[in-house]
């Protein structure tokens, strides 16, 4: 039988080195991008699992929770219940305050869902994940926390050029049909 703790080593391990690579080679640019990645990689690691695909799993994108007025960012749902609700941030650096907000997001949904786990995933360049490790942290009860700083992952120095090469992608030129002429936008 699929178990969350099988979950839970993925996110804390192959899933974390995955996602920083792809943030390093720029594949990740907005929490867009880190949803998508992170929807492709935890559908891939779910269909690895025969035991998954036999017992009713299924993921969804941004469901709204109705009871709860809460929309995680992805679900994945047995026998037409959640299982696991999953909140995800991208950020220039891991805000301890965020994160405890976040955290309360989520234990909020577990009142009323009962899910077996809620994963907060928080991809930062800079910051420590020590600082939200320990009692409510990274991981207490249903709530599973997984920092990823690029920093700590990457190393300092990798992750300057990374954001010299970022600084590059702020200014973009996109060709407007209506007036003929390339225009310069600058990204937010």
């Amino acid at each position: 039988m699929f178990s969350a703790q099988e979950l839970d080593q993925f996110f804390k391990t192959e899933f974390k080195k995955r996602i920083a690579d792809r943030y390093g080679r720029l594949k990740i640019m907005t929490e867009g991008d880190l949803q998508v990645w992170t929807w492709y990689y935890l559908r891939r690691f779910l269909h690895s699992h025969e035991a998954f695909s036999r017992t009713g799993f299924r993921v969804f994108n941004q469901p709204y929770f109705k009871n709860s007025h809460i929309y995680p960012d992805l679900a994945i749902f047995k026998d037409g219940k959640p299982w696991a609700l999953i909140e995800l941030k991208k950020k220039y650096h891991l805000s301890v305050d965020a994160w405890h907000h976040e955290r309360e997001k989520l234990l909020r949904a577990d009142e009323v869902w009962h899910p077996e786990r809620c994963y907060l995933i928080w991809a930062a360049r800079h910051g420590t994940s020590r600082s939200v490790m320990g009692p409510g942290g990274s991981s207490e009860g249903v709530f599973v926390g997984v920092p990823i700083v690029l920093d700590e992952i990457l190393g300092v120095e990798p992750v300057k050029r990374l954001e010299r090469r970022l600084k590059d992608w702020t200014d973009f030129v996109l060709d407007d049909p209506a007036e003929g002429t390339p225009k310069t936008v600058e990204a937010a």
